[in-house]
């Protein structure tokens, strides 16, 4: 198993981090350095009820996984969390994709936030990390994949 050494202001030692394709759920103490893509509130569709705050993040690979943090911590995390900036995430869970809503194709695993993870935005915001990962279809199979929970099928013009 291969992991990177960046130097940063964090710890003000080097820090294993690790790769997202890395990531099992054996293992609980994760070192990332990744991009946050987006970030929303999740809700109830009937009630409007706030569930949780969702995000994707991304890493030096381009690899992608979907993240959550329940309600009860959207104020620890919210105002820290800006879109497009890079973070330092520790302390985290990680588990198999369970149910239908799946905001990204190719992740077997999610991050689940818990009261004691760490989120630092990093002081070097120029890595060579990308903002966005599209998952491109090609036209006449998007009927195979409209009605099927796994995907999120959207058209940007």
């Amino acid at each position: 198993m291969a992991y990177y050494f960046f130097s940063t202001s964090i710890t003000m030692t080097q820090v294993r981090y690790a790769l997202l394709r890395q990531l099992t759920p054996s293992r609980d103490r994760w070192h990332l350095k990744v991009r946050l893509s987006r970030k929303w509130t999740t809700r109830n569709f009937t009630s409007k009820e706030v569930w949780g705050l969702d995000m994707l993040f991304i890493d030096e690979n381009e690899d992608q996984i979907h993240a959550s943090a329940p309600r009860d911590l959207i104020p620890q995390f919210s105002d820290i969390l800006t879109k497009g900036d890079i973070f330092h995430v520790e302390k985290f869970n990680v588990s198999k994709i369970n149910g239908t809503y799946r905001p990204i194709i190719d992740g077997e695993y999610k991050i689940y936030f818990k009261s004691d993870t760490i989120v630092k935005r990093c002081e070097d915001q120029t890595l060579p990390i990308s903002l966005y990962k599209f998952s491109f279809v090609e036209f006449n199979e998007i009927p195979n994949i409209y009605n099927q929970p796994k995907y999120l099928t959207g058209i940007d013009y």
